[in-house]
């Protein structure tokens, strides 16, 4: 291996400090889950990505010198995008009509399908990165923080075991709405929805019987 490349190796990310870098970095990370998720992680070149985000190659090599520092970076940026995703959300939960609240919680891992997708693949190429935060982990105590925002009378015991059905109920939608499973489309996701509601409706409303 040549001094070159091992250098390139051992290299960490440019922290962009400008705007147009910011926007630079984020257009590429955008692109680069998009070709991750689409061909996998093995698959992907910097060039492919490079040119998804319409980027010289060595714009993108300068902010990552190598496909392991890009997946670090994806990795880090769907905790942000979760975190942020459930921030929104916290700031109105309160105000939301339970019905408004089920429906947005059911999407987040719609919304989150390039980026989830990417996450996979990059999870399952290199072992060492499943010793990173556990990512189920922390969309469940988000929304157990979530519901407890929402209605602070549930108990500690009862916002888990809701939050663990919600979390099933958020997996099972991006797979209908993904085609992936047995049953799929606009009906049975109409269905699921429907669902979701008239539970945390049950669990969210005081004295509902």
């Amino acid at each position: 291996m040549s001094s070159n490349n091992a250098n390139r190796k051992v290299r960490r990310a440019v922290k962009p400090q400008r705007s147009h870098g910011k926007a630079r970095v984020e257009t590429i990370l955008v692109a680069a889950a998009e070709v991750i998720g689409d061909k996998g992680y093995d698959r992907a070149t910097m060039a492919e990505i490079a040119e998804r985000a319409k980027s010289p190659i060595g714009s993108l090599y300068r902010f990552f010198p190598n496909k392991e520092i890009l997946a670090n970076a994806l990795l880090d940026r769907y905790a942000v995008l979760i975190n942020a995703a459930f921030d929104a959300i916290d700031h109105v939960a309160s105000d939301l009509p339970v019905e408004t609240l089920a429906d947005t919680l059911l999407e987040l891992m719609v919304n989150l399908q390039t980026e989830t997708k990417a996450l996979a693949s990059v999870l399952e190429a290199n072992a060492k990165w499943t010793k990173r935060p556990k990512f189920p982990e922390l969309f469940l105590q988000r929304l157990i923080k979530v519901l407890r925002h929402r209605a602070p009378e549930l108990s500690a015991n009862d916002a888990q075991n809701v939050a663990a059905v919600l979390m099933h109920n958020l997996k099972t939608m991006r797979a209908i709405t993904f085609g992936k499973g047995i049953a799929t489309g606009p009906d049975v996701a109409a269905e699921l929805r429907l669902m979701n509601r008239l539970y945390l409706l049950n669990r969210l409303t005081p004295n509902r019987k």
